[in-house]
């Protein structure tokens, strides 16, 4: 769980559903995948928030770039984030989740090798599965070795729905 004094959040109605985004001076601070309804998107955001939240007015592009994302276009989602609450370690795994290209996936075992940790895999995965902002740093992208799927904090459903969104699916399994 993230914690903060205080964060301002926006609820966001997109076609898939409403996401709730918390945000700092500095950036994006968490980021909740569609539900239906403005106030399970605000209860799911407060679940990932351990801050008073204030409502406020910023990111209103957010809503059309994850529309178009849903309807299958490849997103630069250019957003300035803020991780001043996570680790170093996490913010060297995100980093490396954030350079996983748009329709392409890689291990738990590719991104251990990539922040210079070959045999920190349950370190990577905890981080990947830490991760608060997802589909702006794209944990969802991670998969295990030999083809399945791995875990996803938001639940396999999610996970799947996501790499097909990006035309990637029948070759992992569960």
């Amino acid at each position: 769980m993230i914690r903060q004094a205080s964060a301002e959040y926006r609820v966001i109605k997109i076609t898939r559903g409403w996401v709730g985004v918390a945000y700092t001076g500095r950036g994006i601070r968490a980021l909740t995948l569609p539900v239906q309804g403005r106030k399970k998107a605000l209860e799911s955001l407060r679940s990932q928030i351990s801050s008073r939240l204030v409502r406020g007015e910023r990111y209103q592009r957010l809503a059309h770039d994850l529309d178009r994302y849903f309807q299958g276009r490849a997103i630069s989602f250019d957003y300035p984030l803020d991780l001043t609450a996570a680790t170093p370690f996490q913010r060297r795994v995100w980093t490396v989740l954030q350079e996983i290209p748009y329709g392409a996936t890689r291990t738990y075992q590719e991104v251990a090798r990539a922040v210079g940790m070959p045999r920190a895999l349950r370190a990577v995965g905890q981080a990947v599965g830490g991760n608060p902002i997802p589909l702006l740093i794209p944990c969802h992208r991670v998969v295990a070795s030999g083809g399945s799927l791995g875990g996803y904090a938001w639940g396999l459903m999610w996970k799947r729905r996501l790499l097909r969104v990006e035309g990637i699916g029948p070759r992992l399994s569960a």
